[in-house]
């Protein structure tokens, strides 16, 4: 039986080969996402094999021309439509469309559900092919969430399927992975010989479009190592391939990384032009995370050029697209969340009914039973005897009924606890875009009052305000992900040193109204470069920094020093104030935690920025320690991994 489905399914998959439609100039379409539904079945409804095909061209289409929220409701029509008629093969392949796309909008929850539908349908058909798609799918899901353990097994099972149905294509995908994380990992020579061995056997195959992906991984080696001629020229080789296959996206994502380096070498010019390119072809695609990036690149491009006003406009245009996005995650999540409550409060409801009916049962034949003794011992013997027995058996009914209801309640209040946790970050998403706004508002009235005499004080109060419920909104979000496991890291390399810069020239005003002065012992070149979530430590950076000048005293020195150490990086933050107690270190990284000490001009603490910091660290596989002697100032230093 195993000969004669592997035979069929041979012939299915060179079927569905020779029938894919090809986009003139453009690459044949990846299986790994595409849906392939050209097999025609004697009992398929009048018109439904035409409907479905319609559909998967689409969902081709619309993906190729880089528009990932429409291929994905494409993708979920074919897949409801292959539901409704039990067509399992169909529903596999959508599912394939269904969950690499919602990986690649960042939606890890949503991927993966769809990737476990999809193996268990590879287990019915015994399809290795559909197994290796949905292992790879998995270990990039993970890479999002950083279990690095989950990423490596997922990926290496890819790899072993792929390699038992013989497509040298979906291993060479999941090579491509196991590359990936060996950079994560910091053992670059091991990435750089798994991403070269790739790329020969796609330029051999003429599969261009997935040879711009190895070139731009190669790139990434060379950054990381520091070899910034050799990361141009990849970045380079890559976005001509991609202009040659048409893939929208990518070349979007190619400018952006050549004027990375181009910066990095100082070709500020050329830098700003391939940005500016980039800029010229916003239209073409739909994807806040992209323009985000872009619009961070010019800032920094802008501001490493002296163009502080040009970088404070893009920074502001980052972060704008950086909060569309998250209103888009967020209201994806949010109607997520609505469906699955009401789905739970069904079930618990049901639960609830079938639980009472089931304990009311019983309640019943316990007291049908006691009856039944009593009247027995009634007969048997005197009349005081048999109502001392039924007194007995009402005062056991009274108590297991409210054992039950006791149950009822403490599994109630368990189910409230964790709805309040998804609330709390949900509430906390939805004041964050008004509060941005206003900040902004408020600095747009600054700069249009600018030439006035007399400056308005309300305006300072705004902005103080705002900034304040923006970082407490943003801890809140982090708390409640935290709480549920669902905080993510978006690793890439970058220098930490250049990051730490930025963050000691935004403090800067704030140490210059407590009279304060901040130190930057600037390190040796390339101390710095990490493969890390930049946005994340950028947020460490900020708590702690932030901290030391809230607890210094007008008058004093805080310095911020980087080191390179075997295996990891050092960023120590010294500061001159009261110093910690050994009680207050204990307590130091615990939410909501006030510590003995105050802060020196009244500034707010609401105690949940350090254990923040502190599981942004952990999550990275590093640590924040403490170093401090009551009255002689404190010191904390963050070991990161390379």
């Amino acid at each position: 039986m195993r000969l004669v489905a592997a035979a069929f399914l041979a012939v299915f998959l060179g079927l569905a080969a020779t029938a894919q439609t090809t986009v003139p100039g453009r690459a044949a379409p990846s299986p790994v996402h595409t849906p392939f539904v050209t097999e025609q079945f004697p009992d398929d409804p009048p018109g439904y094999r035409e409907q479905v095909k319609t559909i998967a061209a689409r969902y081709t289409e619309i993906y190729y021309a880089a528009d990932l929220r429409a291929a994905l409701e494409e993708a979920k029509a074919g897949l409801q439509l292959a539901v409704e008629h039990s067509r399992l093969r169909d529903e596999a392949q959508f599912l394939k469309a269904c969950g690499y796309v919602s990986w690649l909008l960042g939606d890890s929850a949503g991927a993966t559900a769809y990737e476990q539908r999809l193996l268990a349908l590879a287990e019915r058909f015994d399809d290795d092919t559909l197994r290796s798609i949905a292992h790879r799918v998995l270990g990039s899901v993970y890479r999002l969430t950083g279990d690095r353990a989950l990423q490596r097994r997922y990926t290496e099972e890819a790899l072993r399927f792929a390699e038992r149905a013989g497509d040298r294509g979906l291993a060479d995908g999941a090579l491509n992975n196991l590359g990936v994380l060996a950079m994560e990992e910091g053992n670059f020579a091991e990435a750089r010989r798994i991403h070269e061995q790739v790329l020969a056997h796609r330029e051999a195959t003429g599969n261009k479009w997935d040879g711009a992906g190895s070139l731009t991984n190669l790139a990434d080696v060379a950054f990381a190592e520091n070899d910034l001629p050799r990361a141009l020229e990849l970045h380079q080789r890559a976005y001509a391939m991609r202009r040659e296959v048409r893939d929208t996206r990518g070349q979007m994502r190619s400018l952006r990384q050549v004027a990375s380096v181009l910066r990095r070498l100082g070709r500020m010019d050329e830098a700003l032009a391939h940005l500016q390119e980039a800029l010229g072809r916003t239209e073409e695609i739909t994807g806040h995370e992209l323009l985000a990036d872009l619009w961070r690149e010019i800032a920094l491009t802008r501001e490493a050029r002296g163009e502080l006003a040009e970088a404070l406009a893009a920074e502001r245009r980052a972060n704008t697209e950086r909060e569309a996005l998250a209103g888009e995650r967020t209201r994806a999540r949010v109607a997520e969340l609505e469906t699955r409550f009401e789905l739970a409060k069904k079930q618990q409801t049901i639960e609830a009914l079938d639980k009472e009916s089931r304990l009311q049962g019983a309640e019943l034949e316990l007291r049908e039973s006691q009856l039944a003794r009593a009247r027995f011992r009634n007969i048997a013997l005197l009349a005081l005897a048999g109502v001392g027995a039924l007194a007995l058996g009402l005062v056991i009914s009274r108590q297991r009924l409210k054992l039950a209801a006791e149950r009822r309640s403490r599994d109630a209040a368990e189910q409230a606890d964790k709805l309040k946790t998804r609330l709390l970050g949900i509430a906390s998403h939805d004041l964050r875009n008004p509060l941005g706004n206003i900040h902004y508002l408020a600095g747009e009235l600054r700069q249009e009052r600018a030439g006035q005499t007399a400056p308005d004080d309300r305006l300072d109060i705004i902005e103080g305000e705002s900034q304040r419920l923006l970082v407490l909104v943003q801890d809140l979000v982090d708390t409640a992900a935290l709480e549920i496991g669902r905080l993510e890291l978006r690793k890439a390399p970058f220098d930490l040193t250049a990051t730490a810069r930025s963050v000691m020239g935004e403090f800067a005003w704030q140490a210059q109204g407590k009279r304060q002065r901040l130190v930057f012992a600037e390190p040796a070149p390339g101390t710095g470069n990490v493969v890390a979530d930049e946005r994340r430590l950028h947020q460490v950076i900020s708590n702690l920094l932030g901290n030391a000048i809230k607890y210094t005293p007008p008058g004093k020195t805080i310095t911020l020093a980087l080191e390179r150490m075997p295996g990891h990086v050092n960023l120590r933050i010294r500061d001159e104030g009261p110093g910690l107690s050994p009680e207050d270190i204990d307590r130091l990284f615990t939410p909501f935690t006030r510590l003995s000490a105050q802060p020196t001009a009244g500034e707010s603490s609401h105690g949940l920025g350090l254990s923040i910091a502190y599981e942004i660290i952990r999550l990275h596989g590093g640590r924040i320690t403490v170093e401090s002697t009551p009255g002689l100032g404190a010191t904390f230093v963050v070991e990161l991994p390379l």
